[in-house]
């Protein structure tokens, strides 16, 4: 590496941008990769925009560097890319205001910032006409799939489209009940079995949520877990159990002896006055009792 290549990343490494100033002079090439110390090729540019060094970004952008530089996988606007995967907002402002192409890659910035719930930088991306409706994993799927709330808010606010991906089956499985909320209130559609899933997997606040948005009870989810789910030990069941299956309207199967039908009972009594004050109207002729 040469001897001034060297100075300009060291300069860049502790934001001394007066010497940034000096060496810019000479021309140094801000754009060729050279190994770094972890033995990784990098760039000028690069490094300034990962270590998040906006005044030394905007010497690099009066010095005419091009703002969509590829990376070293050959993708156009590298830059914007790595801004917004980590949330730097300022930069992805400053980036943006020297005309990055946020569109690049499929909208690729975007999806990256929302998977990892940078609310502010998706919405800087936004402001810049950012495609919330890229049909390639879209941003809302990948808020959804991590988990953040004001995200899948921001998105949904902008208009994404709740019909075109598995968003709330995502929600569902993931037991993300404040984000299948936001779902629902946009009209996201629940599928049959849906509310099944979210009792097999004993997410409670899902389940009633489900209900509450009229989900079939009834549904069943047709896997050889969910099948084994509804067969249930009285020794080990518990009110819940019960009191959640009841709520599904589901038959509870019980396979006890005779002389332990008292314990059975209990419960079910139980389950029946925890669920007094549910609104959901639960058919208690499904219960059954098979006797061994």
């Amino acid at each position: 590496m040469s001897t001034t290549k060297q100075r300009l990343l060291n300069a860049i490494e502790i934001n001394d941008t007066i010497a940034i100033r000096e060496l810019l002079r000479t021309k140094a090439n801000v754009y060729d990769p050279e190994p770094g110390a972890d033995g990784k090729p990098n760039t000028c540019w690069g490094r300034a925009v990962r270590l998040d060094r906006v005044q030394v970004v905007k010497l690099l952008l009066a010095h005419k560097v091009n703002v969509d530089t590829c990376g070293l996988d050959g993708r156009p606007a590298a830059a914007l890319r790595w801004a917004s995967r980590c949330g730097q907002t300022e930069m992805v402002h400053l980036l943006l205001f020297h005309n990055a192409d946020v569109h690049a890659d499929q909208n690729h910035s975007l999806r990256i910032a929302a998977y990892n719930g940078h609310a502010e930088t998706v919405r800087a991306l936004l402001k810049h006409r950012a495609d919330v409706h890229t049909m390639r994993e879209t941003p809302l799927y990948w808020a959804v799939n991590g988990g953040h709330v004001a995200t899948v808010q921001l998105l949904l606010n902008n208009k994404a489209d709740v019909r075109v991906g598995p968003f709330l089956d995502v929600a569902v499985k993931e037991g993300f009940a404040d984000i299948a909320r936001l779902l629902l209130s946009a009209k996201a559609i629940i599928e049959w079995r849906y509310c099944h899933f979210a009792a097999i997997t004993d997410h409670r606040e899902m389940v009633c949520l489900l209900l509450k948005n009229h989900a079939n009870p009834r549904a069943l989810h047709d896997t050889d877990f969910a099948k084994r789910h509804l067969t249930m030990d009285p020794m080990t069941a518990t009110v819940d159990n019960v009191a959640l299956a009841m709520r599904l309207g589901e038959p509870i199967l019980y396979r006890v002896p005779l002389f332990d039908t008292s314990l059975f009972r209990a419960c079910v009594q139980q389950a029946r006055t925890l669920l007094s004050s549910y609104s959901t109207v639960v058919d208690l002729c499904d219960l059954v009792i098979l006797y061994v």
